[in-house]
């Protein structure tokens, strides 16, 4: 027997790394579809929820500051120290998109950091509390399948919060560049939120 046959016989007894992750998360996806019938009703409400909360501020800006002169006054008002630890700095306060990005793009962060938290327990923690994890795990599913389907429920409410978010700002006449860059930044530090639960 020479060494490359014994090296293949070798490889060919050592378990496949592919494989073992694949069997790890075997089941996901039937357990997504039912995390994503259980959310039927609160998913929307806050996926709604936030992006009403940014397109209504948007289109509050446009009928209150329709011109580039009354845009300027509230810009001359925002270099208050007060205001700039509330609401951050500010960056182009002479369009409609700079307001609304600088008054509510925290907000909208926070919120889906938040829904994405808890949404993430809700699939893991929650589940496993109540005992419906020990028993979702007596059937063919793997070890990670639960923390997968609930990190990919927090991952799509925040790709729904991003496309309807940017859905919203472009219809109301605001670039689509801008839009679409502020809606990722809304969205966007939720997946790390729900991420560190998992």
């Amino acid at each position: 027997m020479t060494e490359l046959d014994t090296a293949r016989r070798e490889h060919e007894a050592t378990p496949d790394a592919g494989a073992e992750r694949e069997r790890a998360i075997t089941g996901w996806a039937p357990l997504l579809r039912l995390a994503l019938r259980r959310d039927r009703i609160m998913l929307p409400a806050w996926i709604y929820g936030i992006v009403l909360t940014v397109v209504s501020t948007a289109s509050s800006y446009q009928r209150l500051y329709p011109t580039e002169a009354d845009r300027a006054k509230v810009a001359a008002s925002a270099s208050t120290g007060a205001l700039r630890a509330i609401t951050g700095p500010a960056f182009d306060l002479t369009t409609v998109g700079g307001l609304t990005a600088w008054r509510v793009a925290g907000l909208a962060s926070v919120l889906a950091g938040l829904m994405s938290l808890l949404l993430v327990v809700r699939h893991t923690r929650a589940e496993e509390e109540a005992g419906r994890t020990e028993l979702v795990g007596a059937a063919a599913v793997g070890r990670y399948a639960v923390p997968v389907a609930g990190f990919l429920v927090a991952v799509l409410a925040n790709v729904s919060i991003a496309l309807l978010t940017a859905a919203g700002l472009v219809a109301l006449g605001l670039p689509v560049a801008g839009s679409s860059r502020s809606a990722w930044r809304s969205a966007r530090p939720a997946w790390c939120s729900a991420r560190s639960r998992w």
